[in-house]
């Protein structure tokens, strides 16, 4: 099927469509500034900053079996690019409780990121 518009511009239909059900992924941890109080986190596709949801996001010392861990309140906030890397913003509030909480990203190698699907949306909206 062609169609033509008013100005002769021909419209062509999509022959084969498929949808996008593929949540986006974390990639990368990429960096945690404890001096500024940002975090980089790289995901496999663009992601909708809108939809960020910092409650769903904790930094704790290790991947398995955490000493400690501070989840973010809703204070936080994230960069306004659409992009795959994002800058998270912490509050003073969640800064704060991560330099007085024992052991949490004192040193790179006590410093992990859980997220869960609450996080961020990918441009399409899966979670």
């Amino acid at each position: 099927f062609v169609f033509l518009t008013n100005n002769d511009t021909q419209l062509i239909p999509v022959y084969n469509f498929t949808l996008d059900y593929t949540p986006p992924t974390l990639l990368s941890f990429a960096r945690f500034n404890l001096r500024n109080g940002s975090i980089t986190l790289q995901f496999s596709e663009p992601v909708n900053t809108s939809s960020f949801d910092p409650t769903g996001l904790t930094l704790q010392t290790v991947y398995l079996d955490p000493l400690r861990m501070v989840t973010l309140t809703n204070t936080s906030t994230i960069s306004s690019n659409i992009s795959d890397t994002v800058t998270i913003y912490l509050s003073p509030q969640d800064l704060g409780r991560i330099k007085t909480t024992p052991y949490v990203c004192k040193r790179r190698y006590d410093c992990y990121v859980v997220i869960n699907s609450t996080v961020i949306r990918e441009l399409s909206g899966n979670p």
